[in-house]
């Protein structure tokens, strides 16, 4: 089980920039699709959405630049591989 979750969590880390832009365009694509219906029926619930999509691009943007940083995929020994 140990080495399946090591494997998972490489090939994870190898797809990180496909995995995050899939993401992001998911969730503009489904803020796109609800702006008219939902904008005017729930703007608070919206902004929460629009709000979430920022911080989704940004946490992309953060480990699109600091990859080892900001590596949610990094088992918690990782950075201690002699």
């Amino acid at each position: 089980a140990a080495a399946e979750a090591r494997l998972l969590r490489h090939l994870l880390q190898r797809w990180r920039r496909h995995v995050d832009l899939a993401l992001l365009f998911a969730v503009l694509a489904v803020l796109l699709l609800l702006d008219g219906p939902c904008r005017h029926s729930s703007p608070t619930a919206f902004l929460n959405a629009e709000f979430g999509a920022l911080f989704l691009s940004i946490l992309a943007f953060l480990r699109r630049r600091w990859p080892l940083t900001w590596d949610a995929w990094r088992g918690p020994l990782d950075h201690l591989e002699a």
